[in-house]
């Protein structure tokens, strides 16, 4: 199965952020929220490969990426 898009990981001193990507989901994202870029609810103290677990586990259809 193609993915739909993709979801860039970010991590700055407030948290983990996703920026949406790709033509499906960030137009769902930014009609929903008005931006793709999202504040998730991890924390900046979780590893990036916990946050990079879960965001794939909730969004299958997406390839994630950490930057």
């Amino acid at each position: 199965m193609a993915k739909k898009g993709t979801i860039v990981l970010s991590l700055t001193t407030e948290g983990w952020f996703a920026d949406y990507s790709g033509s499906a989901s960030r137009a769902e994202i930014h009609n929903l929220f008005g931006t793709t870029l999202i504040l998730t609810g991890f924390t900046a103290r979780a590893k990036w490969q916990t946050v990079k677990r879960d965001i794939e586990r909730l969004n299958p259809e997406i390839t994630v990426e950490v930057r």
